[in-house]
């Protein structure tokens, strides 16, 4: 029942109820700054949250916005309890991948970088010579 309530109220407010107010951290002194960059945030969670599939974002609310425990979430869900869980841990993956920032690809370091050029050359080299001599044998 719970989850058709929120079915119907997303379809007639076009915007999806979230739960409770969020908690404010304590700050002796919040600044502009800090306040901006949390209603960024919020608002990036927010947008993340209506991409994921629907199946995740209902054992989303479920759990964490109805404060329902996971037995009582399965049961409203129509799931097994551990279908949830599965479920809620993809959910918090697909979020925290698309709430990062994206990372600068890692440049590949040059073996050569750690060795003697000169010593990588003469060893290739021997090698050479040893490999040469066993075809002529």
């Amino acid at each position: 029942m719970a989850l058709n309530t929120y079915r119907s109220r997303l379809h007639q407010d076009r915007r999806p109820w979230l739960g409770r107010k969020p908690v404010e951290p304590v700050d002796t002194a919040p600044s502009l700054q800090n306040a901006l960059e949390q209603g960024q945030r919020a608002e990036l969670v927010r947008r993340a949250f209506l991409t994921l599939p629907a199946r995740y974002r209902d054992a989303i609310l479920m759990y964490y916005f109805e404060d329902l425990d996971i037995a009582e979430s399965a049961r409203v869900l129509g799931i097994a309890e551990g279908t949830l869980k599965a479920q809620l841990h993809r959910a918090r993956e697909l979020l925290r991948s698309r709430c990062e920032a994206p990372r600068p690809p890692v440049k590949p370091t040059s073996r050569r970088k750690y060795h003697d050029a000169g010593r990588t050359d003469e060893i290739l080299r021997v090698r050479r010579d040893q490999l040469s001599r066993r075809q002529v044998l």
